[in-house]
């Protein structure tokens, strides 16, 4: 009981995330205490839902074997060469060997590119900079 979160009005809810089986288990585990009299007793602060890891690694390991490539790393623009430019080079072993790095510098790396464009549309050296174009043209 002391390890449950608490404010002064009663419990904080906390998210539990696992594979289908822990789901199922923990939720089945919160209806069999759903008699209790409190809101403690009934473990009404547990919120579970279901959070398929191994699918999401499974998705960064076939990402990774299309964009992750050595030999790209001399080449701008690839994922490899952003790596370094976005500060996530420990993402190079690969999402089984480092799966936060890689996860991170998958959610990185597009959201770099769209910044570094957009920069060079309005003519920004940086993202605090001045607009150097305020109308919309065609870019060449």
């Amino acid at each position: 009981r002391k390890y449950v979160p608490r404010t002064p009005s009663g419990l904080v809810p906390i998210f539990v995330g696992g594979d289908r089986l822990s789901e199922g288990c923990s939720r089945n585990m919160q209806w069999s205490f759903g008699e209790g009299e409190t809101a403690e007793d009934r473990l009404e602060g547990l919120i579970f839902y279901f959070l398929d890891w191994h699918a999401i690694r499974n998705l960064h390991e076939i990402h990774q074997k299309i964009f992750l490539r050595e030999a790209s790393a001399r080449d701008h623009g690839t994922f490899y060469a952003n790596l370094n430019k976005i500060k996530s080079s420990n993402a190079k072993k690969g999402p089984h060997a480092a799966y936060n790095a890689y996860k991170e510098a998958v959610h990185k790396d597009p959201c770099a590119l769209f910044i570094a464009a957009s920069l060079d549309y309005f003519g920004m050296d940086n993202p605090e900079g001045k607009l150097q174009y305020y109308t919309f043209k065609p870019h060449n």
